[in-house]
C-alpha cells in the first residue's frame, strides 16, 4: 500500500478536484497559485464567474466544520491573492469574484463542493 506525504496527498487531491471541475464546465486558470501572502489551489471560470478554490483532502471530515477551514487570517489570505491574481490578469475584470471550497475524501471522491463560502 502506497502512503502519501501531505504535500503529494494535496497535489493528488487538487488534480482530483480540477478533473471535477472541468466535468461540470469549469475552466482551469491556474492551479497552486502563489503570492507572498498564501496560496490560492484552484482558479478557475464558468460563464462570467472567477472562482478561487480551496481543496482539502481529508480522512473523516465533517463538511459542517467550515470554520476549521477558513479562518479569519485564512479568508484574509485567500482575499489578498485574489486581489493580485486580478491585478496581474485584466482579462477578467468584468468577472463575478467568488470564494469556493471542495472536500475530497483521500480515495478521491468528492464529499461537497461548497460555492461562495466567504460571505
Amino acid at each position: 500500500m502506497l502512503v502519501l506525504n501531505t504535500v503529494d496527498k494535496g497535489r493528488l487531491g487538487e488534480e482530483q478536484a480540477a478533473e471535477h471541475l472541468r466535468s461540470i464546465g469549469y475552466i482551469i486558470v491556474e492551479k497552486n497559485f502563489r503570492t507572498r501572502w498564501g496560496e490560492v489551489d484552484i482558479i478557475s471560470t464558468r460563464e462570467n464567474v472567477i472562482a478561487f478554490i480551496e481543496v482539502k483532502t481529508w480522512r473523516g471530515i465533517d463538511p459542517l466544520e467550515l470554520h476549521r477551514v477558513f479562518t479569519t487570517a485564512k479568508r484574509r489570505r485567500m482575499t489578498l491573492c485574489a486581489q493580485m491574481f486580478m491585478d496581474r490578469h485584466k482579462e477578467f475584470s468584468g468577472y463575478m469574484i467568488r470564494f469556493d471550497l471542495m472536500y475530497l475524501r483521500p480515495d478521491g471522491s468528492l464529499v461537497g463542493f461548497y460555492e461562495n463560502v466567504l460571505t
